[in-house]
């Protein structure tokens, strides 16, 4: 019984130590802060946090996540983010959905450009195939039409041009004059 006795005082003043020791002890890492003393301020909101308040992990990891006093370093901000969002904190488990919301429309983006790079690449494709269809059933070998294509001549001019016996630089000729 006495045991129980002084385990429970010694709880209580401990817990009480503690919420005594909060405000204080985050008073003096916000006023690092905000005077740009990022130092001191990583400084506290470390020892803060692993003191177990909350307030410091989540300061701390959004110092890492905006690069205020440090370099910008997504994978630190997200471990005290979690900290903190494991303890409880509403507002880390925000930001650390903001982030994840964050990361899965950059991946939707790059999804989409490499879907329109494929969509570019087959309609080349497909031009490329009815131009050489084109050719083919006009009896023009192709090898014929890549020079006329290679001089930046349509298919269509291409087949006129080469119908009527008209060599590449007459051709040229006939358009600059």
């Amino acid at each position: 019984m006495k045991k129980t006795t002084i385990t429970l005082a010694l709880l209580f003043f401990c817990i009480n130590l503690s919420a005594n020791i909060q405000p204080e002890f985050m008073y003096k890492a916000h006023k690092a802060y905000k005077t740009k003393n990022y130092k001191e301020a990583i400084d506290l909101y470390n020892r803060g946090c692993y003191m177990g308040f909350s307030e410091a992990c989540v300061s701390l990891g959004n110092m890492y996540m905006n690069g205020d006093g440090v370099k910008t370093n997504i994978k630190k901000a997200k471990r005290y983010l979690n900290i903190s969002c494991n303890r409880g904190d509403t507002i880390s488990c925000d930001l650390l959905a903001k982030e994840k919301h964050k990361k899965l429309d950059k991946i939707k983006k790059i999804k989409a450009e490499k879907m329109e790079i494929e969509k570019i690449k087959a309609e080349k494709i497909k031009r490329r195939l009815q131009e050489a269809n084109f050719f083919m059933r006009n009896n023009i070998p192709l090898n014929k039409a890549r020079k006329w294509k290679e001089a930046g001549f349509t298919a269509s001019d291409a087949l006129y041009y080469i119908t009527n016996n008209i060599s590449i630089s007459e051709a040229k000729q006939l358009i600059n004059n």
